[in-house]
């Protein structure tokens, strides 16, 4: 009995340990992610290695890129200020995207926003990068090879750090007679459901060695270390209670 007792007397242990560490590191990833910026992301592209991982599959295309569709059957991304969706002159919003590099190396970065729409809707749009520079080179995904590039940035991401960029958008309001007879049209179309579209997309690419490295969804690893501590915390409850009742028993 006590052969088997020390046999098992290492887990709890092994466990708090393992507990206190995931505590420890936590907050460390969590800083690493949003330290310096005063404004959170909508969505995180993490380098790791060589893969270019989105952290949440929301909003995301199939072919990598983020998306900022401005106008659809559902109004996406507008809302009126008492929070419905509408579809009106003078409407703007704005998105964040950071890229995060988990690598001690640096990387080299492209980031194209480009514009796919359905009709000629006054709407403008831009990419702010403070840390990078603008450039005429673009990288576009296969489903976009033929939509506008609005604008392209390139610079360099250091090891452990994070870039921002910020989408912008605006339907320029126009006081004018025929302006104003054109934004009726648009929303008459919207209120029966055919609302017209226009779908901003930001694709962001890292030049590898002798390639270049596409975005693709999958699991952030901040989330994955908060399941970790979820299921360590949950193990270490189990045998704390174990043991009271295993105590109880032996009274």
């Amino acid at each position: 009995m006590q052969k088997n007792k020390s046999r098992t007397g290492w887990i709890l242990p092994a466990v708090i340990i393992l507990f206190i560490c995931q505590a420890i590191t936590l907050p460390f990833t969590y800083y690493f992610t949003y330290a310096n910026r005063n404004e959170s992301p909508d969505h995180i592209l993490t380098l790791e290695g060589t893969d270019l991982t989105w952290s949440s599959s929301e909003n995301i295309l199939p072919d990598g890129s983020a998306e900022f569709r401005l106008f659809s059957d559902e109004y996406q991304n507008v809302k009126s200020d008492n929070g419905e969706k509408v579809i009106a002159p003078g409407t703007e919003n704005d998105s964040i995207v950071r890229l995060r590099n988990a690598n001690a190396e640096s990387a080299t970065y492209i980031a194209t926003l480009y514009v796919i729409q359905s009709s000629e809707l006054p709407v403008t749009a831009e990419l702010v990068c403070r840390d990078g520079e603008l450039t005429d080179r673009h990288v576009l995904p296969e489903n976009a090879a033929d939509a506008k590039v609005i604008a392209s940035y390139t610079g360099v991401i250091n090891g452990e750090e994070i870039v921002d960029f910020k989408t912008e958008w605006k339907w320029i309001f126009h006081e004018s007679d025929e302006q104003d007879r054109a934004d009726t049209e648009l929303g008459d179309k919207a209120a029966d459901g055919k609302a017209d579209d226009i779908l901003l997309g930001l694709y962001i690419v890292v030049e590898g060695e002798d390639h270049i490295i596409p975005p693709h969804t999958g699991d952030s690893g901040m989330l994955l270390q908060i399941i970790a501590l979820a299921v360590t915390g949950l193990i270490l409850i189990f045998i704390l209670l174990g043991r009271r009742r295993k105590k109880e028993e032996e009274y």
